[in-house]
């Protein structure tokens, strides 16, 4: 795009950012030439964790580098434990918890099963949408070979 161009987008933007604020982050996102860190940090500390990576889509995308990997990673990793905090938290308002309750599945709400005789209910196996999973969609078992090379040189800690 030519220089004009791009100095003609930078005055849109600035004209939207007056009261046009969904607008303005819009056009941030499909120009591809501002990424506003304030909007963000805004973003990311309101856990909106899908517009994140919608917004981030418009610069980079997960398979450019490892950079971009790593930022992707950790918002969809954040975005995981949220949900499994949220599990934890339903937990504790549990009538009967069970102590060391298993975690099954983040798609069904976390219940415990009254006890019934003293004994415990054991946790459901599956819920009604991890059953309509097929086997080849779940998650590989932790260890499995790993195409990208996380020690890298430019990802390393």
């Amino acid at each position: 795009m030519s220089s004009l161009s791009r100095e003609l987008v930078f005055l849109i933007l600035q004209f939207l950012d007056e009261k046009f604020k969904e607008t303005v982050h819009k056009l941030e996102q499909e120009s591809g030439f501002y990424f506003n860190m304030k909007h963000f940090e805004d973003l990311v500390q309101g856990g909106e964790w899908d517009k994140v990576e919608r917004y981030l889509s418009g610069f980079t995308k997960l398979e450019d580098n490892c950079y971009s990997m790593k930022i992707f990673f950790e918002s969809r990793k954040q975005k995981y434990l949220e949900a499994l905090n949220s599990l934890n938290w339903q937990h504790q308002l549990c009538k009967n918890p069970r102590p060391n309750s298993d975690i099954k599945t983040l798609f069904t709400a976390h219940s415990c099963a009254a006890p019934t005789n003293g004994a415990r209910a054991p946790p459901p196996a599956n819920g009604p949408l991890v059953e309509s999973i097929p086997k080849s969609a779940r998650f590989p078992p932790m260890g499995a070979h790993d195409p990208h090379q996380w020690g890298s040189s430019c990802c390393k800690r």
